[in-house]
């Protein structure tokens, strides 16, 4: 029997899939909203023990099929995608699927692949641009920094991959069967299962069945899987070019080499891996970098624009190797924190100065507070994903000069001569970002 196969006949596999869509359910507001044949997903997990063996049985006898789903269309990020709609049953099983095949995939992955794997993040990515950015620069006796940059991303990735019955995701996914078990074949039943998930027979919105040539469907945890394994191999191809570095997440690929020249090979490398895989490049999401702490214009080769910074992933990489969020959080972040100012202001406005800027520092203290329900939005990323404190200075800053002029009354950079910045902080205690961002990272 295939390690699959006997991993599938544990009904702790089932029942791991039913607690994770109950969170998930719970924390959507939609646990009392699924349902399958008139039974809400509630009740199937008041009972998850009696359904996870009770799945695992059925899987196990090569009973258990997967019913045509149905199509639908969401919004992602500004784009409109498909979503296949599964009977609940359905998606435990599929999860299972899943956490059955993951461990031996995981380990056939390259270490530069961040996307969609447990312990790593888009977070973690970036972190290890800022640290490829800090070694270079230390390897530097004068600490200069001269580096070029490609940022590159795939055109509609998931919606690009070939998965009619010739395509070559399946040899792929045969390969990674033989890696999970050499001494055993895996049975049709359960190869029919995996072929199923990754390619089902679903309505569209009109009523008609259909099935995908190309383009994995959003809808199971396996999208993720596919969406790694299909380049799995070009994030070894890469590696294997010499002083080059990269990372993966999903479909966003950055390279980075001292070498113009080198680079650009690589990028050879990487479109002659993406067409030969029936996929292309976003050429207009293309970006040529430069990179140097001045920010200083490439002299040898136009087609690279000299940076002292870029984004990546949802943040901005500087390049001594410091981390920002991108300027787009830090102002919603700020314009919620002054609303929360100018709130405390009002209601504050017949007690004294010092009262009230006090009032104001406790109000912003509670906006900045990790463990309070009422916190803004995001807080933590402040704490543990941001590293350039001399940003954070500058917000604290900006923060106490709000304080003072909503507790004088004065609305300029003047309202620090009626209160002092120290008084601000020491006496009427203003919690700082970067105070608070070294406690959390010594810890």
């Amino acid at each position: 029997m295939h390690l699959i196969e006997r991993r599938l006949t544990d009904p702790s596999l089932y029942l791991n899939e039913i607690e994770r869509l109950h969170r998930q359910l719970q924390k959507n507001h939609k646990l009392f909203d699924k349902k399958q044949n008139g039974a809400q997903f509630y009740q199937i997990s008041m009972h998850r023990n009696k359904i996870a063996k009770m799945l695992a049985s059925s899987v196990s006898n090569h009973e258990y099929k997967l019913t045509v789903c149905h199509q639908n269309w969401i919004n992602i990020s500004g784009k409109k995608q498909p979503l296949l709609s599964y009977p609940i049953t359905d998606r435990i099983v599929i999860g299972a699927l899943y956490q059955a095949i993951l461990p031996e995939s995981v380990s056939t992955f390259h270490d530069t692949l961040y996307s969609f794997i447990k312990g790593k993040s888009n977070y973690l990515a970036t972190k290890s641009v800022c640290r490829h950015l800090k070694k270079t620069s230390q390897a530097n006796n004068n600490g200069h920094l001269d580096l070029f940059i490609l940022k590159t991303d795939i055109s509609d990735y998931t919606n690009s991959i070939p998965i009619s019955p010739n395509a070559s995701i399946w040899d792929k996914l045969k390969s990674l069967m033989y890696c999970c078990d050499p001494n055993h074949d895996i049975s049709q039943y359960h190869w029919d299962l995996i072929v199923s998930t990754v390619r089902p027979c679903y309505y569209t919105p009109e009523g008609h069945l259909a099935q995908n040539h190309i383009g994995v469907a959003y809808g199971t945890q396996m999208t993720t899987l596919i969406a790694n394994l299909y380049l799995s191999s070009l994030d070894h191809n890469l590696s294997m070019i010499k002083d080059l570095f990269h990372v993966r997440y999903g479909d966003d690929i950055i390279l980075i080499h001292k070498d113009p020249e080198t680079l650009k090979t690589a990028y050879l490398e990487l479109k002659h891996y993406i067409k030969k895989h029936h996929l292309s490049i976003h050429p207009k999401k293309n970006q040529w970098i430069y990179l140097t702490k001045a920010g200083r214009p490439c002299t040898i080769d136009s087609s690279f624009v000299g940076q002292h910074q870029f984004n990546y992933l949802g943040f901005s990489v500087q390049a001594d190797g410091s981390l920002r969020l991108k300027k787009q959080h830090t102002h919603q972040f700020m314009k919620k924190i002054h609303a929360r100012i100018r709130s405390a202001s009002h209601l504050t406005q017949k007690l004294s100065m010092d009262k009230r800027g006090s009032a104001i520092c406790s109000a912003v203290m509670q906006a900045m507070k990790q463990d309070n329900p009422f916190n803004i939005d995001d807080l933590h990323r402040y704490y543990s994903q941001h590293d350039d404190r001399r940003q954070l200075k500058q917000m604290d800053r900006q923060i106490a000069l709000w304080v003072a002029q909503a507790s004088c009354g004065i609305y300029k950079q003047s309202a620090f001569r009626i209160i002092p910045y120290k008084k601000i902080r020491s006496e009427w205690h203003l919690p700082s970002l970067c105070h608070t961002r070294n406690k959390s990272s010594s810890h």
